[in-house]
This record gives structure tokens, sequence and C-alpha cells, in this order.
């Protein structure tokens, strides 16, 4: 509402322009508009799955903003899907475009989301052929295509893109258009997941049935190996000296195929029972089969350096899933060793080489040495001709990683991230290292702007399930940890509560749940439940998952997260006393085995807020400060947790009698915060009503307070219930101290309510609120 009480809504702006202006001016190709279309598709079916259909889909409303990013806008005539069909919309006036409009929106019958469906194939026809379709024309797009005259088209000449659309592309749109909704595509999603299925060369659910079909499709995928076969078979025809010379690498290839057979079969022998050994039957586990038989890689591959080299790759990679780091190294570097020998330092096994070592520095925090292997690999992956290949997209990863380092090089780092995405998704889409820049750029952008870390998120668990090899682990300790986390961030409790359930579940079915990934998203889920109030719950989640835990265990700085929460949990609800000695405790393990920097500066947080409320003052204020000034150093200004730390430390000034200083940081709060409705902008108000209070300043208390208990009551995004009894505590006491004892009691008795449901019985917020009620007796 304004000053004078007009009411007004801001919406995000967007900086861009129509996705069919977009493409034209890109001259974008025929494979950057359908990545487009489908990115269309997965907004849409996020509003599907909201039970909301648009009715009205065009390229006016969906924009590309500078940076490539989809937006779906204008939910303007939107239906909201309530299940009261009998009350459908062809009673009311048709509200469309009618260019995209659907049979069923003409004849006013039932709209629903096959009617999202229809507007999307009118609108993927005019992304392919550079022409809107005209009601009536039922043209295939490949029919469609006029040499010289679609400006709009992909820059092809018309032969070649009436070849590239026949078949597949115009199978989906007649699909996604015809004239009976149940026979188009039944969601959004599988109009996006034919779309990906074409452009990954597989046979599409548009296309009837067909197995001469689907070997065509084969033979598209496999050209390389289908035209060898072919050759192969022509070879024996024409001659018998090709013939003889086809037979002799046949048996190779057999000869090989027996060495690994022979090798995986003795591999196994180790758990055979017929065969003595010092365990029982069937308790040899993978990792010991592994121990055994690695070392005979080398012995058993001599004369094949391709598959030694192969093999002495992947053991390695195992060993460091598996955190035998002597192991890794050991292999890693035979591996090394012996393609440079035998192949010079450009081949693939060298450059991979480069960049594993690369992260492995970066995740040792040796960023001295992950620079120097990237050097390194710069100029072999040039040579090589590697510039537009996966190895390009992992040293852009790993790239990105290094610069996050330097809050000067922040926007250096995002750069260089979304090379790895977009280079990732052009040419490595199944690459496991693609779900990880997924996930790392989720995570990058979670603090400003959770709802776009969503996407990414979805778009990591999407990437996952095509990735070769799978890594499920990936998605049970990172993705769906993260997906939780924009959630919550957006308000969106009961879907971050299914990411974390799936996060538990996959852990149970991949490394088990008594293992340390899995101990970080549990405990980030129980922390969760707790800032919610659902305290009970929250203690039985973190007794569970604490039980898991070796009481002795320090393998790692992730470890200590789990006690670190559950720390930060009983300082909230009042047993700081309790919580200091596992928070000292895990910040001396992040300084002797550091792993990333931010773990020590959201410590010293929530210990300085420890200490704080045991009246610790100086060591309070040096954690707290120091967090701040770290978090200032390597953060966006407007990152939450930035905003979090600053506010701590105004009202820990305030404690402390500097109003001048206190009253800095939180101006400087409300600033960053931008409008945005988050639960410490409301403390931050509250803040400055304490402020106004100790200047006497009742007027400007009274309506500080005011603002503050109203902007608590309508945060959105993560809320922490327990600000809402602060801030009606401060409430109270300036009403008091203005003479209405019946509102400063109502107020009082409000936080004295909750604070009893939230915190420990004997906690410090209880005994200030009773304190408060009695006052206004």
């Amino acid at each position: 509402m304004t000053d004078v009480g007009v009411p007004y809504i801001a919406l995000e702006f967007v900086d861009g322009v129509p996705i069919t202006d977009y493409v034209r001016e890109h001259r974008s190709d025929l494979h950057e508009r359908l990545h487009l279309f489908i990115a269309i598709c997965r907004a849409v079916g996020a509003a599907h799955r909201a039970l909301i259909v648009h009715r009205d889909l065009k390229p006016s409303n969906v924009l590309v903003a500078r940076d490539g990013t989809v937006k779906l806008l204008d939910f303007g005539i939107a239906k909201l899907l309530s299940g009261d069909e009998d009350n459908a919309l062809h009673t009311q006036t048709p509200a469309m475009t009618p260019a995209y409009a659907a049979p069923e929106q003409f004849n006013r019958g039932l709209v629903t989301t096959a009617t999202d469906v229809y507007a999307l194939g009118i609108l993927l026809g005019e992304l392919v052929t550079g022409r809107r379709r005209e009601h009536g024309d039922t043209r295939t797009p490949s029919s469609q295509v006029v040499a010289g005259v679609d400006a709009d088209a992909p820059p092809l000449p018309a032969r070649t893109l009436r070849r590239q659309l026949r078949g597949d592309l115009d199978n989906i749109v007649v699909k996604a258009i015809d004239g009976e909704p149940e026979r188009r595509y039944a969601s959004a999603g599988a109009l996006a997941d034919d779309v990906e299925r074409h452009l990954n060369g597989l046979p599409v659910a548009a296309h009837p049935p067909s197995r001469l079909y689907r070997a065509r499709k084969f033979i598209a995928r496999h050209r390389g190996g289908v035209a060898t076969t072919l050759a192969f078979l022509v070879a024996i025809l024409a001659a018998l000296g090709i013939a003889l010379w086809q037979t002799s690498v046949a048996r190779s290839e057999a000869a090989r195929a027996a060495t690994i057979k022979d090798f995986l079969i003795d591999m196994f022998r180790a758990s055979d029972p017929r065969v003595a050994q010092d365990k029982p039957r069937g308790q040899i586990t993978a990792k010991e089969l592994l121990d055994l038989n690695a070392p005979r890689i080398a012995q058993e591959f001599g004369s094949d350096a391709e598959t030694q080299i192969e093999l002495l790759g992947v053991a390695a990679s195992i060993y460091r899933e598996l955190d035998d780091d002597v192991r890794y190294r050991t292999l890693h570097a035979q591996q090394i060793d012996l393609a440079r020998r035998l192949y010079g330092d450009a081949h693939p096994a060298i450059i991979d080489g480069l960049i594993e070592d690369a992260q492995h520095a970066s995740n040792s925090n040796d960023y001295a040495g992950a620079r120097k292997a990237l050097a390194q690999a710069d100029p072999l992956m040039q040579r090589a001709g590697l510039d537009h290949a996966v190895q390009r997209a992992r040293w852009w990863q790993v790239q990105s990683g290094l610069l996050s380092e330097d809050n000067a090089a922040r926007q250096q780092s995002d750069a260089a991230l979304e090379h790895a995405v977009d280079l990732f998704a052009k040419v490595a889409s199944s690459d496991p290292g693609y779900v990880h820049a997924l996930d790392s750029f989720g995570f990058r952008v979670l603090s400003s702007d959770p709802a776009r870390a969503e996407q990414l998120y979805l778009r990591a668990i999407a990437a996952a399930a095509n990735s070769r090899p799978r890594n499920d682990a990936e998605l049970q300790h990172l993705a769906y940890p993260g997906l939780a986390q924009s959630r919550e961030d957006q308000g969106d409790y009961t879907g971050a509560e299914d990411a974390y359930e799936r996060s538990a579940d996959i852990a149970r079915k991949t490394y088990g749940e008594d293992h340390s990934t899995a101990w970080v998203p549990a405990a980030q889920h129980a922390w969760s439940v707790h800032r919610r109030g659902e305290r009970e719950r929250a203690h039985a989640l973190f007794a569970h998952l604490l039980a898991l835990i070796p009481p002795d265990w320090s393998a790692d700085s992730y470890d200590e997260y789990a006690r670190e929460f559950y720390a930060g949990c009983l300082a909230a609800e009042g047993r700081a006393r309790e919580a200091i000695p596992l928070l000292e405790a895990a910040q001396r393990v992040y300084i002797e085995k550091p792993s990333v920097d931010y773990e020590l500066r959201r410590n010293r947080l929530i210990l300085g807020d420890a200490y704080d409320r045991v009246g610790r003052v100086d060591e309070a204020r040096t954690m707290i400060k120091a967090s701040l000034d770290e978090r200032i150093a390597k953060e966006a200004p407007d990152a939450h947790t930035v905003i979090d730390a600053r506010e701590r430390w105004g009202r820990f000034l305030i404690d402390q009698g500097d109003v001048g200083g206190a009253e800095d940081q939180l101006r400087e709060v409300l600033a960053q915060t931008h409008g945005r409705k988050i639960v410490t902008a409301a403390v931050a108000e509250g803040d400055l009503a304490r402020l106004a209070m100790m200047r006497n300043d009742l007027p400007a208390a009274l309506s500080a307070s005011a603002g503050a208990v109203q902007a608590f009551e309508h945060v959105m995004g993560r809320l922490d219930v327990r600000s809402g009894p602060m801030m009606w505590l401060i409430r109270s006491e300036i009403l008091r101290r203005s003479g209405d004892k019946h509102g400063a009691r109502e107020w009082a008795q409000r936080a004295l309510d909750a604070s009893r449901r939230y915190d420990d019985p004997a906690a410090a917020s209880i005994v200030a609120a009773a304190a408060a009620v009695r006052a206004t007796e």
C-alpha cells in the first residue's frame, strides 16, 4: 500500500525479448531453439503441477533474458484447476489469443493442461519453421518451409531444414496440436521429454511404433559402429587378404575380451565358498575385492595399453570415492605415467588427469596446486582440439571454484560456471560432471534467488537420470538437499520435506545412512524442522542421526556438521551452555582439516550467538564480528548469509549500548534486502524499534515495532519461528511504556505461549516473557 492507501503489486522486471525475436536476432540454430523450447515446457509443467493452466501461451508471453534464461509471463487469464469440473470454463467468456488457442477454447469446452500443450505445439512449429501456423493449416512443419521466405527460420538452407524437421519433429508438433485433447501429450513435461529424446537421437513417443524406425534411430546414434560393421562385411566379401586381416583383428578383440573375463572371474572368485580364505562365505566386501585385484591390472593388461589406462582410471576414481587417498594417488599416477609414455602429453587421459589433480587440490584447499594443474591442462586441450569437448567443460567447472575464493572475481566465477553448464549441455549431457555443475550453480544462486536455484537443482536431478556412469550419491548429498533448501527459502515446506525424504531414501540405497555423506542432509532436515517450531520431532531426528555417528568420529569436517547443527538448535531453544562445547569442537576440526571456507564463518556466527546467550561478551564479539567480516569479503552484499550476520552484529551492538554502530548495521540490512519479505528484515525492524525506545522516542518505537510484527506475519520464504516471540516482547515493552498495559499484556502472553512451545522449559526466553506478563499486572 502507498502512503495514501493505494494498493499496488511489485513484479519481477524481466529485461528480455519475445522468444521469436530472440532466436531471430541471435540467429539461433535448430538445436538452440529446441533447448529454449524445452525450458518453456518445464516452466509450463511447473505451473501444471501447481494446478494452474496458463491459457494464453504465445511468443510475447515467453521472454528470453539477456543471459539466455527463459521467463514465462502473464498468468492474467490463468485457470486454477480446483477440481470443480462441473463449473468449467465453457460457461464463461473465452479469454485467449486466437492464433494459439486450442479448439476447445473456441468451442467453450473444458480447458485442461492439454489446452496449454496445444499452444506449445503451435509455438514449437513457429520456432522451428520461422512462421506461425494458420488455423485450418494441416501441413507438417517440414512442408511449411519455403526457400528464401522465412527470415525467422533457423539459419539453414531450406532443403537442410526440411530434412531435419521431417519425421520426429513433424510428428511431435502434429501430436501436440491434435484436435482431440486426449490424443495430445499428457503434459507439458511429456512434450519436453519427447523433444529431448529427439535431440539425443532416441525414438520419440510421437512416432508410430515400428521396428524399422527404432533400427534407424539406433543406426543414427551409432553411426561409427554401424559403419565399421558394414565396412567389415564388405571387406570380407571383397578380398581374402582383408578377410584374414579382419579375422586377426577379431581374434585380438576376442583375446582382449577373454582377458577381461578371466580378470573379472578371478576377481570375484575371492568370495567363492569352495576356496579357503580368512573370511567366511559372503563376508568379503567389494573394496576388499578391489584391493586384491587392482595390482593385477598392470600384469594382466600389459599388452593392451588402452584397456590398462581405462581400468586404472576407473579403479582410481572408486578409491577416491572411498576416501582411500593413498591408493587413489598410486593408481592415478600409474595411469598418467602410462598414457604419457605411450601417447604423449596431449592424450585425453593426461588432460583428464590434470583436471582431476586440480579438482583434488582445490578440495584440499591447495589452490596454488589447483591453478598450476589447470594452467598445464589449458594449452594441451587447445593442442588436442578439445576446446569444445567435455574436458573443457570440466576445466571451466574447476576454474569457477577457484575464482569463487576471491570476492572481487565473483562475476568471473559465475561466468566460468555458466560456460561449464552450457558446454556440458551441448557436448556431454550424460556426463556426471554436468550434474555437479548444475548443483554448484544452484548452490551459487541459492542465497539470492531460491526460485532459480530450484530450477537448477531440478535440472540436475533430471540430468542425473541420464548420467553415465550413474552417480546417485550426488543426488543424495547435493541435488535433493539443495532442492529442499531452495523450496524452504520460498516457503514451500511440504516440497522441502519431500526433497529431504528423497535424499534419505537414496542414502539408504547407496552408501547407507550410517555413512558421513548422509549425515549433512539429515542434519539440515532436522534443523529445518526445529526452525519451524517442531521441537520434539527435530530432537527425534537428531537423536536417530547422532546415534549413527561414532563419538570419536572426526574423519573430515563434513562429519562435524551434524553436531554443529544440533548445537545450533540447542542454543536457539535456550540450552547454549550445552551447545558451546559441541560448537567449539566443530570449529577445531574446521581449522585443522579445512574443506570449504564457508563452514568456519557459519560456525563462528552460531558460536558467537551461543557465547552471547551465556554472557561471554568478549568471545561473542570476536566470533560474530569475524563471521561478518569474512562474509562481507567473500560473499555478495545482498546474500542472506551476509544479511543474517549483519543483523546479529547489530543486535549485539544494541546490547552493548553502541546505538550509532547498531543503527548503521540495521539500516544496511534493510537496504540489502531490496524489499524482500524475509524474516531477517522483520527482525531488523524490531531491532530499530529497540533503538528508538532507548532514545525515548516512543512514537518512532511504536511505529517500528508495529511494522516489525506486521512484517513477521507476512514473511515469504524460510522462517525461524523463534524470531516472533522476540519481536512480540519488544512490542509489549513499548506498549507498556506508552501506557497501553492491555495491549502490552496481549503481546507478552503471546510471546510466552509461543516460547513454551518452541523452547526448553528453562530457557531465558520463557523467563523474559513471563516477566513481561507480570510487568503488565
